[in-house]
């Protein structure tokens, strides 16, 4: 799909999209029956930025998308598209009229229709609707596949007539409910990288709902972190990962070790020495806190107290697993060639750059 991005930059077919929409949503709630699913949630998405919606299964990630599109109904709060309101306590508009299109998890194509005739479906009956089909398959890679069956193709072919037939009618806005979840892990990234590339060179307003963090990263301009049906912290892919709001943030969007110490100023003193602070906390020094240590900030020696107790083996680097006194844990990621095994005994410090800490819920 790339090569047909290129030509389809170098033929003029990409323009700024002066029609490209802004969200935004405010206190807006949500129950299924007696269960919350949404509370409180307030999200702004600017006019063709790439927002992705990381958060557990379950968290209301694709209630709050499907409430954008038009199909659920808050119970309170209000949505804007461009400045206007299309669901609020007196205000709901149907699906059809928000320009807002929307890719399926499974692509929920038809089977019955070609690939030419499931993008075509969403279009109005005018003379050029044909040539807008052949367009967005074009951009999709497929053009040669427009007289096909949905049943003859892969899984990533689907889920690009998928996206095709949201583009036709060159909606403002588009939702993506985790559209790679069932691919395969090598189809899942090279379709990934390739829709990123696509819907920023269309300037279109995208969000996407993922529970994979690398997904996320990869996605969004901006990264929004859900759970159990709220808006944890919103922010760029490196702040979320570097100044995650909380622990439960930390873990969630990477692997992380949360180990205890005392606070010295801009430090924290901790059983692997003196890690450096990025950010003053608000307690008195010597405050028992909680510092965050990404594993690939982490390096290991020979001798020590640390006893490796599973390695894994990725290729471009390995993970080691660390068990320490008082049942202590670690993990480790190496980039070298190292040739510690399992029974072995190792030394950790911290050569990672300026991390953060929280105030320890024991203190």
């Amino acid at each position: 799909m790339l090569g047909s991005i290129y030509f389809m930059q170098e033929q003029g077919f990409f323009s700024e999209n002066s029609n490209t929409s802004s969200i935004k949503i405010e206190d807006a709630c949500f129950n299924f029956n007696t269960v919350s699913v949404l509370r409180d949630v307030s999200l702004n998405v600017e006019a063709g930025q790439s927002l992705a919606l990381l958060g557990p299964s379950g968290c209301g990630k694709t209630t709050l998308l499907r409430s954008i599109a038009g199909l659920e109904k808050l119970k309170t709060g209000t949505i804007s598209i461009n400045n206007r309101v299309v669901s609020s306590s007196n205000t709901f508009v149907p699906p059809e009229d928000r320009r807002v299109g929307m890719v399926f998890q499974d692509g929920a194509l038809f089977p019955h229709l070609s690939v030419a005739e499931n993008v075509r479906f969403g279009l109005t009956n005018n003379p050029g609707r044909d040539n807008r089909v052949k367009n967005v398959l074009d951009m999709v890679g497929l053009a040669a596949m427009a007289d096909r069956s949905p049943d003859n193709l892969s899984g990533g072919e689907r889920q690009r007539v998928a996206l095709a037939r949201a583009l036709a009618p060159e909606p403002s806005v588009l939702l993506l409910d985790e559209p790679f979840a069932s691919l395969d892990a090598s189809m899942r990234v090279q379709l990934r990288t390739e829709v990123r590339q696509l819907l920023g060179n269309l300037n279109i307003t995208s969000l996407f709902v993922t529970h994979d963090q690398g997904e996320a990263f990869v996605l969004g301009d901006q990264i929004a972190v859900m759970k159990e049906g709220q808006i944890l912290q919103v922010g760029e892919p490196n702040s979320i990962y570097e100044q995650p709001i909380d622990p439960w943030v930390a873990q969630f969007v990477g692997e992380a070790n949360m180990l205890t110490g005392s606070t010295d100023n801009q430090r924290v003193i901790t059983s692997l020495g003196a890690v450096p602070l990025s950010t003053q906390l608000d307690c008195a020094a010597g405050s028992s806190v909680d510092v965050l240590l990404r594993p690939e900030c982490l390096e290991i020696q020979s001798g020590g107290n640390w006893l490796v107790s599973s390695v894994e083996f990725y290729g471009h680097d390995s993970m080691y697993q660390l068990k320490g006194d008082e049942n202590k844990t670690l993990q480790v990621r190496s980039f070298t060639n190292l040739n510690y095994q399992t029974g072995d005994y190792v030394s950790v410090r911290y050569v990672g750059p300026p991390t953060i800490a929280y105030q320890s819920i024991n203190s």
